[in-house]
């Protein structure tokens, strides 16, 4: 039980407020968008805002439930992470406009008619991917004063139409091998760090080099830091 102007509320009800008033302040714009954007008929589109509410909804709630059980067992957590979490979703979808809108749906699903199409648009983003690491080396190598480094990876590959598979998400044992072999770009400062070795490494590195890597790089000293996957001399 909480205490809201010296009456009781309980977690429930609490978690009600919080995910009406989330959805509210902070998803109006995402339902304008979807309004103006959206070729269904009346009928159709307010059962598709309907049913975005309450998908929202839930997720606000289940949010809220489960900030306000771990401010519970680990003390006093801020409540404004809620409205920092969707207030900067909003700044997103607003300034850089990151909404799938119809032109990017239409490229996906044109992509497997015209795959010249599709591999030209993911070429142009690798390129603007590598425009903005050599933006940001250049920008950690400024800081004469900093000992800095640069780790890049991908969350996944993408297929193209090899085999006539596109995207990505197939199981592992059922996935080519570029949705999952990723890059793993590693930019450090002079006298940083040390790497090892082509002889001390493996070909493909595993996605547990990141973490104990990371370790080294930042000197924290963890038992569960293992030496042989990590990338760093120590």
């Amino acid at each position: 039980m909480m205490k809201i102007l010296h009456r009781p509320i309980t977690l429930f009800t609490f978690s009600c407020i919080v995910s009406i008033g989330t959805l509210l302040l902070y998803n109006i714009p995402f339902f304008s968008y979807v309004a103006d954007n959206t070729n269904e008929n009346i009928g159709g589109q307010i059962f598709l805002l309907a049913s975005l509410a309450v998908v929202m909804l839930a997720v606000n709630f289940m949010m809220a439930c489960l900030v306000m059980f771990l401010m519970r067992m680990v003390g006093r957590v801020l409540l404004a992470v809620l409205s920092v979490i969707n207030a900067t979703a909003v700044y997103f979808m607003m300034t850089y406009s990151v909404i799938i809108d119809a032109t990017t749906i239409e490229n996906v699903e044109e992509g497997e008619k015209n795959i010249d199409m599709l591999i030209n648009a993911y070429d142009n983003t690798i390129h603007y991917t590598d425009f903005l690491l050599d933006s940001l080396i250049n920008t950690l190598r400024s800081m004469d004063d900093w000992k800095s480094a640069m780790i890049f990876i991908s969350d996944h590959g993408e297929s193209l139409g090899e085999n006539k598979i596109f995207m990505h998400g197939l199981p592992m044992k059922l996935a080519p091998k570029v949705q999952y072999e990723i890059p793993f770009l590693v930019w450090t400062s002079k006298d940083f760090r040390d790497y090892k070795s082509d002889n001390e490494l493996p070909a493909v590195l595993e996605q547990h080099y990141i973490f104990h890597s990371v370790l080294n790089l930042l000197s924290i000293q963890s038992p569960a830091y293992n030496k042989d996957y990590d990338i760093f001399k120590r």
